[in-house]
């Protein structure tokens, strides 16, 4: 009977959290043991019948492609790849996380994502994260120029963005009005620097510095600041 009938906890924890908390409470305990989790059982066993702190807890991918990082407080979720543009979730309003609310101001306040971004950034030399060093651009911000991942937006082809060009002819695609707004970069009508950073041997970067650096050549990087990188003409 110690822990409250319907207590809610809304902290975050992860899994091995759960060894060294059910056991405290149990009233199992051994000095000469060292759990990697942290003890929650001060805050399961409090009177607060929904307890909710500002914690942020870290987890990531360790296997062989060491492809992605996450922070994690409370409902919102903000991860990291080398693979794509950063995603942040809301579980209370998307418990199935297939929005991308990142840099919906309207969505997620802005101080959330960036107190998110900020101790990602902080947590992945200090806890060896694999991503930190695995020698790979990360967008930390979105480009401004970005293809849809979703279906080509007609009935006549069955296609991805990056199939225009390769299986699928460019015919006059790329002057209808819903595939420009589809598919800006492979159609090639969206010129302008993404006014964010990336993430480069360890350290974030912008356009003016990865340019400063002659790292063009690199097709991430050039897709991230095309003006920088002269792929277009903004003028």
């Amino acid at each position: 009977e110690k822990v409250m009938a319907g207590k809610i906890i809304e902290t975050t924890y992860t899994s091995v959290d759960f060894a060294p908390s059910i056991l405290k409470v149990m009233g199992v305990t051994d000095p000469n043991v060292n759990f990697q989790g942290v003890d929650f059982s001060e805050e399961l066993l409090s009177n607060e019948k929904v307890s909710s702190k500002d914690v942020i807890r870290y987890v990531f991918d360790s296997g062989n492609n060491m492809s992605w990082a996450a922070a994690i407080m409370n409902q919102y979720r903000l991860v990291v790849s080398g693979n794509d543009v950063p995603w942040l979730f809301d579980l209370n309003q998307d418990p199935y996380e297939i929005y991308n609310f990142f840099n919906k101001r309207n969505v997620v306040p802005e101080s959330i994502q960036e107190k998110l971004q900020d101790a990602l950034f902080n947590a992945m030399p200090a806890y060896e994260i694999p991503l930190y060093f695995a020698n790979k651009l990360v967008y930390w911000d979105k480009p401004a120029c970005i293809d849809s991942n979703d279906r080509l937006p007609t009935e006549e082809v069955n296609g991805v963005c990056s199939d225009l060009g390769v299986s699928i002819p460019f015919v006059d695609r790329c002057y209808q009005e819903n595939f420009i707004k589809h598919c800006p970069v492979t159609c090639g009508t969206c010129c302008s620097d993404s006014n964010g950073e990336m993430l480069r041997l360890g350290e974030l970067s912008s356009c003016d510095e990865l340019r400063s650096w002659k790292t063009c050549r690199k097709r991430k990087i050039a897709g991230f600041c095309p003006v920088s990188c002269d792929q277009c003409d903004a003028s």
